[in-house]
């Protein structure tokens, strides 16, 4: 029986190399032989890609090809396991200066011993202070700075280095051999900021004659260790140089072009039952799930074994009438993929196992069939997608699309077989995705006993009988009311206010790990409601946070990260803190937000209906009869940039319209003209120019814009604090009264029935070819 389990232990040589690297390794191999030195080369990838691997294999052909090439080998991570902090860069040089040998070894060996006592910690900021000097202000000067009790730590190094030197010249010279090859592995292994210093001093002190250096290093924990020393100013171009001023040849591992076929293979060998045919399948569901990541794979496969262990007790991985055992097993691994990958996802299909059916799955067929679906908006916010984010969602897609393949079966013998799933194969898919949850590593704010994330339960009383009774009255004179929603992952109390501009569900929302109070985007505009809660909310949370790109929490005022010690507590405890966050939000907020209703219902009121009567002046000289078209868009809603917009049977469409337009400010600031519905489009220059000029003339004024031709603004109803929002203003209607109404509308319209007047010149310019 062949052993179970697969270990982290990384590939020691050739022959047990079966992911199709060795073109990569000779050439790198030859490299090292050949390249000047010193040298430094980076062997880069992400956690468990095949860094360690890699150079075992370079390794091992340099020592059976090239006898006149020395190796070492060092392990910063066994090193770091004792607790060394700043001395750990000056044990890996003494290290390296005893495998050297020779009769000078031992006394640099002290000389490194007395550096560290008199120095400490200032070993590593030397360094930084002539390596990183770029990345904080005055960072040359470090060195000048740090000592006192005349300590020249400076001369120090520089005869600690001469003397590394000298001794790697020596034992080269008398071994006879060409160059010394030092492999330093598990950089990434460290904290990011004692591998920053690592580095730095490594550069410091190995920038020696006849030495290449092959670090195994994740460039990202780099960075990660500079913004830790440096701040979150440490840009990519930034850490780019800092990584450019160590190393010479970045090398990045090739894992788009390994051979994961032959790895699969030799992963499945001995151990499941699979068809020839069905590599590829599970291929392309590893590719678009946990990606060609050796230890991410293996971590994979250990599931399936675990899996497989307990089904075979069970019998459930036998064939039978509905599924041979190959397809029992490849629907396992499809599942396991979709555990590890998508666990949300996962927890999404097991909620709603009674609606997973061919319809469900027809949604997935492309994207936009998908954002048309009931299951959008839900589906992106378990997988944590922003709207600007479809490749993670085309990558989804993908991954089920293969799924979808996976769990078919060849007893389904229909005519259709490939296209349709049958109740057999439905009943199977829910079997083993129960069955699956044995091994699903995110168990926080699950409740052993039901399976299910422990949220309403406990927030429907607490919002019924303190939430709700403390601001029913506020809430209902905003037309809104509390409510309550939850999923396996997370759980929110939400109202949601909608009033002109300004329409979105203010949110106390949680998960396993997270606690936040912001606001989700409905409708309307969310600069207003920036502008608003900058206006109104900054002294209560001076540090909210603005991501207009996204939809769900684009605005932010708090956020509670459960601590570790918090993390051990019960759902009861974690309640508590939600429920602390919960009552201080809304305390601040629904007061605020009352009172902000309630100021200026009678303006919005007022405003639509000027807006309304604006509308019946349009439609009456406006006629469809004459061909006319009127698109109110949602101007009533007093959103901003939401024009009345007026075309014509006769104009091409996508051109222009005749518009009339009140930014931000509830039609307190009109303006009115030729509008294009692209800023792009281009006109004839000629009659263009023509048009401008002519409604220059026949209504005195006006210029051309980007997404104008012609605009003028009616400065007679022009705002008092032009270009403010309608909630920063004095709180007054735009118009005194009735009397002041109609002189605004009879204004206007005779502005639009002037355009109205040039109809034909209108018409000539919407189709005529560019010149």
């Amino acid at each position: 029986m062949a052993n179970l389990g697969l270990t982290d232990k990384p590939v020691g040589s050739l022959a047990e190399e079966s992911l199709g690297v060795k073109d990569y390794m000779e050439a790198l191999s030859n490299f090292i032989e050949t390249c000047e030195t010193p040298m430094t080369i980076a062997i880069q990838a992400d956690w468990g890609a095949g860094k360690t691997s890699m150079m075992n294999l370079v390794k091992e052909r340099l020592s059976e090809k090239n006898k006149k090439i020395e190796t070492i080998w060092f392990n910063t991570w066994q090193f770091s396991q004792f607790d060394m902090g700043d001395d750990l860069p000056i044990s890996l040089l003494s290290q390296f200066v005893k495998r050297l040998g020779g009769e000078d070894s031992g006394e640099v060996v002290k000389k490194l011993a007395g550096l560290t006592k008199k120095a400490g910690g200032m070993l590593a900021k030397v360094a930084l202070g002539s390596a990183a000097g770029e990345l904080i202000e005055g960072g040359g000067k470090v060195v000048d700075s740090l000592f006192e009790n005349n300590l020249d730590v400076s001369e120090q190094i520089v005869k600690l280095k001469q003397d590394i030197e000298s001794i790697v010249e020596k034992k080269i010279d008398k071994d006879g051999n060409d160059r010394v090859v030092v492999f330093i592995d598990d950089l990434d292994r460290l904290v990011p900021e004692k591998a920053v210093e690592l580095l730095e001093v490594m550069k410091l002190f190995l920038d020696i004659p006849r030495c290449v250096f092959v670090l195994a290093v994740d460039y990202n924990v780099v960075i990660k260790g500079l913004e830790k020393k440096f701040g979150s100013s440490v840009d990519d171009l930034k850490g780019k140089s800092f990584f450019d001023k160590i190393i010479q040849l970045p090398f990045n591992l090739p894992v788009a072009q390994y051979d994961v076929s032959k790895y699969f293979k030799e992963l499945l060998h001995g151990k499941f039952e699979y068809k020839e045919d069905d590599i590829e399948t599970f291929v392309r569901l590893a590719n678009s799930s946990v990606g060609f990541n050796p230890r991410s794979m293996k971590r994979l496969f250990n599931s399936l074994q675990l899996l497989k262990m307990v089904a075979s007790s069970k019998k459930i991985l036998d064939a039978d009438s509905v599924a041979t055992a190959e397809e029992k097993q490849r629907i396992l691994f499809a599942i396991l993929c979709l555990q590890t990958a998508y666990e949300p996802m996962y927890r999404f299909m097991l909620k709603h196992k009674s609606k997973i059916d061919q319809s469900f799955f027809d949604l997935f067929q492309d994207i936009e069939t998908l954002k048309e679906s009931e299951y959008y908006a839900e589906i992106k916010k378990e997988l944590n997608i922003q709207d600007d984010e479809d490749d993670k969602l085309l990558r989804f897609i993908e991954f089920l699309n293969t799924f979808y393949e996976a769990i078919q079966l060849d007893s389904d013998e229909s005519e259709d077989a490939d296209e349709n799933l049958s109740d057999k194969e439905l009943e199977n898919l829910m079997r083993f995705l129960s069955f699956s949850s044995i091994t699903t590593s995110n168990t926080q704010g699950i409740d052993a006993s039901s399976g299910t994330f422990q949220f309403k339960s406990i927030a429907q009383p607490f919002m019924q009988e303190i939430l709700i009774p403390k601001y029913k009255e506020l809430l209902e004179t905003m037309q809104t009311e509390l409510k309550i929603r939850s999923n396996n992952n997370s759980g929110e109390i939400y109202f949601t206010f909608k009033q002109g501009s300004m329409d979105f569900d203010c949110v106390v929302w949680r998960d396993a790990k997270n606690i936040t109070f912001v606001l989700n985007h409905n409708s309307g505009n969310k600069k207003t409601v920036k502008h608003w809660a900058e206006k109104f909310m900054v002294d209560t949370y001076p540090n909210m946070t603005y991501n207009g790109r996204s939809k769900y929490g684009y605005l932010e005022f708090t956020a509670h990260k459960f601590t570790d010690q918090e993390m051990m507590q019960g759902e009861e405890a974690k309640m508590e803190i939600y429920k602390q966050i919960a009552l201080e939000g809304f305390k601040n907020i629904i007061p605020m937000l009352s009172t902000q209703y309630g100021e200026m219902k009678p303006i919005i009121e007022q405003t639509k209906s000027f807006v309304e009567k604006l509308i019946a002046q349009m439609r009456q000289h406006f006629s469809a009869e004459e061909g006319w078209r009127i698109d109110t868009n949602d101007v009533l809603s007093l959103n901003m940039q939401e024009p009345i917009n007026i075309t014509h049977i006769d104009w091409k469409d996508d051109t222009f319209s005749i518009s009339v337009e009140a930014g931000k400010s509830l039609f307190r600031n009109i303006y009115l003209g030729i509008r294009k519905k692209s800023a792009g489009y281009k006109f004839d220059e000629s009659l263009a120019g023509n048009t401008l000029a002519l409604f220059q003339d026949k209504l005195d004024g006006g210029k051309s814009y980007n997404w104008w031709i012609y605009c003028k603004d009616l400065t007679e109803y022009a705002d008092t604090v032009t270009g403010e929002p309608y909630y920063q203003k004095t709180g007054k209607y735009a118009y005194a009264d009735e009397a002041s109404e109609n002189e605004a509308i009879s204004y206007i319209m005779q502005h639009l029935l002037t355009m109205k007047e040039q109809k034909e010149r209108l018409t000539e310019l919407a189709n005529a070819k560019l010149s």
